[in-house]
C-alpha cells in the first residue's frame, strides 16, 4: 500500500522567509561584531583569542580575564548562579581594562557594542592591578 500524498500549502513559506531571513542575517552580523570584540579583548589580556569566540569555552576565558580561578567557568553552567557569576566576571573584566561599572553592565546587556569598544578601542588590560 502506498502512502497517500497530501497537498502542502506553500503559500506562506515566502512570508516566513521574508520575516526570518533578515533576523538571521542581523543575528549573524551581531555575532560577528561581538566575536571580533571578544577575540581582540582576549588577545589584549594575553590569552589565545580564538578560545574567546567558542561557545561554552568563553566562560573560562572570562574567568581568566577577570583574574578568577578557572573553576569559576564551571559556575556559569549552574542555572541562576550563572547570572550572578557573569555579572561579577563582567564587572571585574571592565575594571581590569580600566573601565567602570557602566562598561561592566554594558558587557552583560549590550555585548555587541561594549566588547568591540574594549577590544578595538584604546583600553589596555591592566592584569592583576
Amino acid at each position: 500500500m502506498l502512502a497517500s500524498t497530501v497537498p502542502v500549502d506553500t503559500s506562506n513559506l515566502n512570508e516566513v522567509f521574508v520575516i526570518a531571513a533578515p533576523i538571521f542575517i542581523m543575528s549573524g552580523i551581531f555575532y560577528l561584531i561581538t566575536a571580533i570584540g571578544l577575540w581582540t579583548s582576549a588577545t589584549k589580556a594575553g590569552l589565545f583569542g580564538l578560545w574567546a569566540v567558542i561557545p561554552f569555552i568563553y566562560f573560562f576565558v572570562f574567568a581568566k580575564m577577570a583574574g578568577r580561578p578557572l573553576w569559576w567557568g564551571f559556575l556559569c553552567f549552574i542555572p541562576l548562579v550563572n547570572i550572578i557569576i557573569l555579572i561579577i566576571l563582567m564587572l571585574e573584566i571592565s575594571k581590569r581594562f580600566g573601565r567602570g561599572v557602566g562598561t561592566g553592565i554594558g558587557l552583560c546587556l549590550l555585548p555587541v557594542i561594549f566588547w568591540p569598544m574594549i577590544g578595538l578601542g584604546s583600553a589596555e588590560y591592566k592584569g592583576n592591578n
